[in-house]
């Protein structure tokens, strides 16, 4: 008859030879890493740039408009993107008093509605062309013009005019477009969409 210690001998060596086959099966066969499709995607387009460019470049801008507008009497929307260079206008000229509301702290004037926002482009050329379109409903204005295209400068203020004649009492929807101009048959590129609330009154002295 077998000793006990036999048998614990027999289930020692076994033991061994199972735990040597389980580190090499470890080894040969990792198990996979599991990466997310969408992680993958992600990253691979961070940061991209077309063809072409080098940088990414924000500009500010402001809108302003009359405060009040009446039927039938035109009124002026501006677009106004600011100049970038370090101390801008009034370092080189030195500043005015006049400054202050038209151009320091245009928010101040009472006359005056303001709206800032920026654009941002990527960089094929430092000082692209760029296209402001106004769009209103027939009924609501009559615009002089209704598309601009400048070379948006850097080292000044560049500014889109505008002059619209108000129709009737209402309320009217006015919508700014900022896009790239076309170019070497590229397609206009659209950069941002600036929807304006414009309240329309009638002249409160009517003129006999």
């Amino acid at each position: 008859m077998l000793s006990a210690g036999w048998f614990l001998g027999i289930f020692f060596f076994i033991f061994i030879f199972a735990a040597i086959g389980f580190i090499l099966a470890t080894k040969t066969n990792p198990p996979p890493t599991q990466t997310s499709s969408e992680t993958v995607a992600r990253g691979s387009n961070e940061g991209r740039l077309p063809d072409g460019a080098t940088s990414r470049i924000r500009r500010a801008y402001r809108i302003e408009r009359d405060a009040q507008v009446y039927v039938n009497y035109p009124f002026g929307l501006r677009v106004v993107f600011f100049d970038e260079t370090p101390g801008g206008a009034k370092a080189r000229r030195g500043f005015q008093e006049s400054d202050y509301v038209r151009w320091a702290a245009p928010d101040a004037d009472p006359h005056l509605i303001v709206q800032h926002g920026s654009i941002e482009y990527a960089a094929e050329e430092p000082e692209p062309v760029v296209r402001l379109e106004l769009k209103c409903a027939a009924e609501s204005f009559e615009p002089t013009q209704t598309t601009v295209e400048q070379t948006l400068r850097r080292n000044r203020e560049t500014v889109y005019a505008f002059w619209l004649n108000p129709c009737k009492e209402q309320t009217g929807s006015l919508t700014v477009v900022f896009s790239r101009a076309a170019s070497d048959g590229q397609p206009i590129r659209e950069l941002a969409t600036v929807p304006l609330s414009v309240p329309i009154e009638n002249f409160p002295i009517r003129l006999r």
